[in-house]
């Protein structure tokens, strides 16, 4: 835990019983805490991301990474495995770029569909933003888990461009037109 401190700061590493709950599976009975993570990390940018990985590969602890850890469909935050720290995203929210020729935009993990909304909206931007049913979810953790919206655009997981991965040596993968220069 002191490892995980130095990297990502005291106040984003949480062992407190709240936060540890958040982040398990909303609908298990609270008897079952086999799956309650021992802590929560929240890092806030790539190099905080590739830092957790790398202390975690060398210890030999196991991450349950997620972006905004409210996927309550599919299990919510809670990890597969007893033991396992949550990594949760939330703090990358911002949106990187938003191409209107082109439509598409490039947002971190934890930006969520109300997010995206809102900044197209203040910035004055022309796209659709194709929320599903909840709009405080991840426009990037729906993409991955094959999420659906409404219109033409809907079908997410078919139109992820490319993604940056952070692998278990802490290196960093850019797949897609992101690996370009």
């Amino acid at each position: 835990l002191e490892e995980f401190r130095a990297a990502i700061g005291a106040e984003n590493v949480h062992t407190d019983p709240e936060t540890r709950r958040e982040y398990s599976d909303t609908y298990s009975p609270k008897e079952w805490t086999e799956y309650l993570p021992p802590a929560v990390l929240q890092p806030a940018t790539v190099e905080e991301v590739q830092a957790v990985v790398r202390i975690a590969n060398r210890l030999g602890i196991e991450l349950w990474a997620n972006s905004q850890g409210r996927n309550n469909g599919y299990g919510g935050s809670a990890p597969r495995h007893a033991g396992t720290v949550v990594v949760n995203l939330r703090r990358m929210n911002r949106v990187l770029e938003v191409n209107e020729e082109f439509s598409y935009v490039v947002v971190e993990p934890g930006v969520s569909f109300n997010d995206l909304y809102d900044y197209t909206q203040a910035n004055g931007h022309r796209i659709w933003v194709d929320c599903p049913d909840i709009g405080w979810g991840s426009v990037v953790g729906n993409s991955l888990e094959h999420g659906f919206g409404y219109t033409v655009n809907g079908d997410r997981a078919n139109s992820v461009c490319g993604i940056e991965v952070v692998l278990p040596n802490g290196e960093l993968l850019r797949t897609g037109m992101g690996a370009m220069t």
